[in-house]
């Protein structure tokens, strides 16, 4: 069956992951540019004085905002490096089923010998027939069951390709479906930080390096923000291909 299988799961195999690479090549430095920006934003509220209640409220937007980017950003990198493991597994977990139906094959074969046999005992043991082993050559028998499961094999491996296949393509779908659900919230979020972040600005007019440093950090912010738009364009591109 390895035999059999092994070209078709590693041409799958090979395609599929430079697929999922090439997915994430954007995805990639996408989030590190996430991690760079949301850092810088994060040393300059340090320097936002928080007597004002109106600005230690902004502050606190922005924290709690730049925690729920973080922690998006940690679970896409998770899902990651889990869809590449996910993928073998699921390869491995195929052939494994083919194993258990060509075992089934291979049962229904051996109980027909049994059975066979076991009449064929009966009639020896009446004296109808004189030696078992003139019907039985294990042989003989070696080559029938060869004949029968590269048949039942080459039948199988065919609707096994197929079927992979299908299952591969709702694979890729759950995999784009997720890294769009997980883009679309980071750029939610950071829409709202960018709106917090220019409220602020308005407060420190008067400190013109500190408003410099919070106009740098939403313009980065921003960029990111927009760079998400083009993931979720990449993606939605991507969803189109699977279908087709």
């Amino acid at each position: 069956i390895e035999e059999v299988t092994g070209p078709i799961i590693e041409n799958l195999n090979k395609d599929f992951t430079q697929g999922l690479e090439w997915l994430w090549e954007d995805g990639n430095e996408f989030l590190d540019q996430v991690d760079e920006y949301i850092n810088q934003t994060a040393s300059v509220l340090n320097l936002v004085d928080s007597l004002s209640d109106e600005k230690s409220k902004l502050v606190k937007q922005i924290q709690g905002n730049m925690v729920m980017v973080n922690g998006i950003v940690t679970n896409m990198r998770g899902n990651k490096e889990g869809s590449f493991q996910d993928l073998s597994g699921f390869l491995e977990g195929k052939v494994d089923e083919l194993k258990k139906e060509t075992e089934i094959e291979k049962d229904i074969f051996y109980d027909y010998i049994y059975k066979l046999l076991e009449q064929q005992v009966k009639l020896q043991e009446e004296d109808e027939i004189e030696d078992i082993s003139e019907y039985f050559n294990p042989y003989k028998l070696g080559e029938q069951f060869s004949v029968i499961m590269e048949k039942t094999l080459q039948g199988r491996v065919l609707t096994f390709q197929d079927g992979i296949i299908r299952d591969l393509e709702n694979f890729s779908a759950d995999v784009v479906g997720g890294m769009q659900k997980s883009t679309l919230k980071l750029r939610n979020i950071l829409q709202d930080i960018v709106e917090a972040l220019e409220r602020l600005q308005n407060d420190y007019r008067e400190n013109n390096l500190l408003q410099r440093r919070l106009y740098e950090a939403a313009e980065n912010t921003r960029e990111v923000e927009e760079k998400s738009a083009d993931i979720l364009v990449t993606l939605a591109w991507q969803d189109i291909l699977v279908e087709k």
